[in-house]
């Protein structure tokens, strides 16, 4: 008679089943995917000012299928990416502004006269974008954020992903420099600067005698409010170069007071090791007890002819030397020799 299991350890099996599952994050191709235009290599122009690329995300995926999304570099203080991260909806779209800092657009035009074409070649500059699913609950805290909180909850998404098992697809991207407009090599041509935007969006505005109805006002006045909005991202990220510029200026100057000084103090130490102008501790000590020694010797000659002058002058003369004899009476004869 056969036993079936009973359905508590069914219960059990399953649950170990789905935990191990959960806990297991793959590297498979996540549930919904963001297509990227340019999918192969990004392209700047050396030769025009405020050189960038323009790349779009778009989510593909349909219900409430939210993609979290962010992007990287190699070289983060050559280039400016706006945004970096983000939160893209179904069927949507963000773009994604990427600027080459002005700075090092100049080294790489100043290299490509010198050198040639040769000079672009094998850029090792990359790019990653990274994608992830984002749950309901985030997105719906996520709506309720503002500013700063919307990055801090990213930041915070990304880096508990990978105890989350969450599933991150990435996508390496090349970088290209060229000379010219970016069409020629294959890669996207950036797009209108804002204020131009802004300025042929007023122009089509219509006029209020005309007869435009007020849907189509409403309508020019949602993408005036969305011109303005790109007006806004563009002064954020000329205040973000001014930042970079302004934090290498800083570098700048402080590696030339370090190169300053180091000279002077070359300039100033002697063969000997010691700064020219100043004598050393070790160096002074000597000098004072050769002086020293030097006045003890003077002192003991000056001693001695000293004691032999008065020597000299206490010693009597010859004539002082010789002895004085007085005169004393004979003595007495003997008796037999009297007369």
């Amino acid at each position: 008679m056969s036993t079936s299991p009973s359905a508590p350890a069914l219960a059990a099996a399953a649950a170990a089943a789905a935990a191990n599952s959960s806990s297991t994050p793959t590297s498979t191709a996540p549930t919904g995917s963001l297509e990227i235009d340019p999918d192969d290599a990004l392209t700047f122009s050396i030769q025009n000012n405020g050189s960038k690329c323009v790349m779009s995300l778009r989510n593909n995926g349909t219900g409430n299928g939210h993609m979290a999304f962010k992007v990287k570099t190699t070289q983060p203080r050559r280039y400016l990416v706006r945004p970096n991260q983000g939160l893209i909806g179904p069927s949507s779209t963000e773009d994604v502004t990427i600027l080459l800092v002005d700075k090092d657009r100049l080294a790489l035009l100043k290299d490509y006269e010198q050198i040639g074409p040769a000079s672009l070649e094998g850029c090792k500059d990359k790019f990653l974008v990274q994608c992830a699913p984002a749950t309901e609950d985030f997105v719906k805290d996520y709506a309720s954020y503002s500013g700063r909180e919307k990055t801090d909850a990213l930041t915070a998404m990304w880096g508990s992903s990978g105890t989350r098992g969450t599933v991150v697809s990435n996508k390496k991207l090349q970088v290209r420099h060229v000379v010219g407009a970016p069409d020629s090599a294959g890669g996207r041509a950036p797009a209108m600067s804002a204020p131009d935007r802004v300025r042929s969006e007023l122009s089509a505005v219509p006029s209020a005698g005309g007869a435009g109805t007020n849907e189509q006002i409403n309508n020019e006045m949602a993408s005036l409010r969305k011109k303005y909005d790109e007006l806004v991202a563009f002064s954020v990220n000329l205040t973000a170069e001014r930042d970079v510029l302004n934090n290498t200026l800083e570098q700048t100057k402080r590696d030339l007071n370090r190169e300053t000084a180091a000279r002077m103090s070359a300039e100033q130490t002697g063969p000997d090791g010691t700064r020219r102008g100043y004598v050393s501790s070790k160096n002074k000590g000597d000098a004072n007890k050769a002086g020293n020694k030097k006045f003890s010797v003077m002192q003991l000659v000056a001693a001695v002819l000293l004691f032999f002058i008065i020597g000299r002058l206490s010693v009597p003369s010859a004539q002082e030397c010789i002895p004085v004899v007085k005169d004393e009476p004979a003595p007495p004869a003997p008796p037999d020799q009297e007369l």
